[in-house]
């Protein structure tokens, strides 16, 4: 009897093999590490901004940097996936070393003519800033891109499409992240510092995301019945995506209008609203946020969709599997980047 029993436990897997085998177990580790980044993430905006705001701490300028580094690594790795779908080998290490060091300098070139957070105010941007360094940057960037599938294929027939994708999507990649870097990092710094948008926008653009994905796909389970795109993302419905986006507009309106009427220094655009909006009517900013908030949970599921679309046209179920149980960085990115991408240029819009 004690030898059947060692054996029994000796056969008894341990915690790794548990959770080698157990999807669950992977994507619930997994979730803990991504909560405590996008704590961590958001937060160092969070710092930044308002420890300018109150003047409360010194060298607070570290924080932006380290919210900027961290960015970068994220820049770094979804080109890197982007790249991977293809299909590229790699043994092919320096075609994903243009293609990064490329996404990298787009994303940290400046694109505005704005002294409008530590970075740009400690490299004296207004000195040499010139729109057709900046269209050169861009260019090369896209000729880059636009290279990589020709030099891996061999063959212009058999690469224009994969290039005419890539330069697509890492573009949307890169000023997607400088979307996020902008909104979560911009003050003004005319009188005393405040935050242009506050770090309420990326709470609330994030959060209004999460809750059309997640009551999408509840709402799809018990209802779901006319596929949205069964080409692209066959489980996805119509009534999925009408349930989300309901509740998510509703959610998100209130959560940026109560902020606005009662606490408008950290409501999503806090700047923008008061200063240029508020004045053409005091309702007209809640009209704004409210139009802003079905733009971002129709922008999401779009999001959601074209980065399924390249999966799909390449062949690959996911973009990695960096994070176990949820395949890579832009599996879990995606409707994030496609919104910020959108509201980069609102931001610029609004300056």
């Amino acid at each position: 009897m004690k030898r059947t029993t060692k054996s029994r436990e000796s056969k008894k897997p341990s915690f790794m093999q548990r959770y080698e085998s157990s999807d669950f177990v992977k994507r619930l580790v997994s979730s803990v590490f991504l909560l405590v980044f996008l704590i961590v993430y958001v937060g160092l905006s969070a710092l930044y901004t308002e420890g300018l705001r109150h003047n409360r701490l010194e060298h607070i300028q570290a924080a932006s940097y380290l919210n900027w580094a961290l960015t970068i690594i994220l820049v770094a790795g979804c080109t890197y996936e982007l790249i991977k779908a293809l299909g590229i080998k790699k043994t092919s290490w320096p075609l994903y070393l243009a293609g990064i060091i490329s996404g990298v300098i787009l994303f940290a070139f400046p694109f505005e003519d704005h002294e409008n957070w530590a970075f740009t105010k400690d490299i004296n941007l207004h000195d040499w800033y010139h729109w057709y360094i900046v269209f050169l940057v861009i260019l090369l960037g896209v000729v880059v891109f636009a290279a990589i599938p020709y030099f891996a294929k061999g063959n212009f027939t058999d690469s224009w499409k994969q290039s005419i994708m890539l330069v697509l999507y890492a573009l949307v990649v890169v000023f997607g992240f400088k979307g996020f870097n902008q909104i979560a990092l911009s003050m003004e710094f005319d009188k005393d510092p405040f935050p242009l948008f506050t770090f309420n926008t990326i709470i609330w653009a994030w959060g209004t995301i999460i809750f059309t994905d997640s009551f999408a796909y509840l709402g799809g389970r018990k209802f779901g019945k006319t596929p949205l795109a069964p080409k692209i993302s066959p489980k996805k419905t119509w009534e999925g995506s009408g349930i989300g986006s309901a509740i998510a507009i509703v959610s998100g309106s209130v959560y940026a209008l109560l902020f606005f009427y009662l606490l408008p220094d950290y409501a999503p655009f806090a700047y923008i609203m008061e200063v240029k909006v508020n004045d053409k009517g005091h309702a007209i900013p809640g009209v704004v946020l409210f139009l802003l908030t079905i733009l971002i949970s129709f922008a999401g599921q779009v999001g959601d969709l074209f980065f399924s679309w390249y999966k799909r046209v390449f062949g690959v179920k996911d973009f990695s599997n960096l994070i176990p149980g949820h395949g890579g960085l832009l599996d879990r990115l995606d409707s994030f980047l496609f919104v910020f991408f959108i509201l980069y240029f609102i931001s610029l819009a609004t300056f």
